[in-house]
């Protein structure tokens, strides 16, 4: 991985990346935002460690600048004077995560991992999507009725607009075969496409499968975990069975679709999302209400 630290304090600056160099990753140090904004687009990093209190820009404003000139940039904020509402801002503009100094620089090292993992996730996502997009187009559907033809005039109309979906019907009609239509058809087809079967999820995991947990949320619970909502940002989500979603969860899944945003198990910053939501049901969900 390709990693800036930017950080004014040379001593946290320079131990951390060489402990990330130890790692096998390629470092470069800048002591202020100004310079490593400068290098952004030539040298194209992965991910961004920078201070959250610095001279000349904070790590605030840099991180806007950073997300304006590429979304797909992971960005860590770390300081010593964190609060709260801090915290928030920089996960609602798109921080990857929030460290407070001092900090083990293990610590910093898992955060590493799991933004490795992310990023392998979606390059796997993106070449299978390019693997699989022509079976879904327009124009692999041939010979079909006019009432499927009548469909998928329909499915071109709400490929592209961004509202949120209901597909409803009996079990084998076809439902995640009409999301993935729609998903490989949409702005969206070359982000995730992420399904949730809501049905066969236990009521103990279904909360921290969706939503992610932080570390110590609950017994078991190691290390912090990003839940699927976060893992379709940028693409799709499919809810399949969504009237199995438990009662108590459902004010939560209300928030995700009015605000675009999620809050981990035992997390109190809201995370922004950018996810187009597709739900299927072989039930009248007005008469469950």
């Amino acid at each position: 991985m390709k990693i800036f630290v930017v950080d004014d304090e040379r001593l946290i600056r320079v131990t951390l990346a060489d402990d990330l160099r130890d790692e096998g990753h390629e470092v470069i140090e800048f002591s202020n935002a100004i310079s490593a904004l400068a290098q952004l687009k030539e040298m194209n990093p992965e991910i961004i460690i920078t201070d959250l209190k610095m001279p000349k820009m904070s790590g605030i404003e840099f991180l806007e600048k950073i997300k304006a000139q590429n979304k797909n940039i992971q960005v860590i904020l770390m300081t010593a004077f964190s609060t709260i509402q801090t915290a928030i801002e920089a996960m609602k503009l798109g921080a990857y995560d929030y460290v407070r100094k001092p900090f083990d620089n293990d610590e910093m090292l898992i955060a590493i991992k799991r933004i490795e993992e992310l990023i392998k996730i979606k390059r796997e996502n993106k070449f299978l999507k390019a693997e699989l997009q022509p079976k879904y187009d327009f124009s692999a559907f041939v010979g079909v009725s006019n009432s499927v033809k009548q469909l998928f005039e329909h499915i071109k109309i709400v490929a592209d607009k961004e509202t949120s979906i209901l597909i409803t019907g009996e079990t084998g009609t076809g439902k995640e075969l009409l999301t993935k239509i729609i998903h490989f058809n949409s702005n969206r087809k070359d982000n995730p496409l992420v399904k949730v079967s809501c049905a066969i999820l236990s009521r103990e995991i279904f909360e921290s499968e969706l939503f992610g947990h932080e570390k110590g949320a609950f017994t078991g619970a190691d290390k912090s975990q990003t839940g699927r909502f976060e893992h379709a940002d940028t693409g799709t989500i499919f809810l399949d069975d969504i009237d199995d979603v438990p009662l108590d969860l459902q004010v939560k899944l209300l928030r995700v679709l009015e605000e675009r945003e999620v809050e981990r198990v035992g997390g109190n910053a809201p995370i922004k999302i950018n996810i187009r939501v597709i739900a299927s049901t072989k039930k009248d969900l007005r008469k469950l209400v």
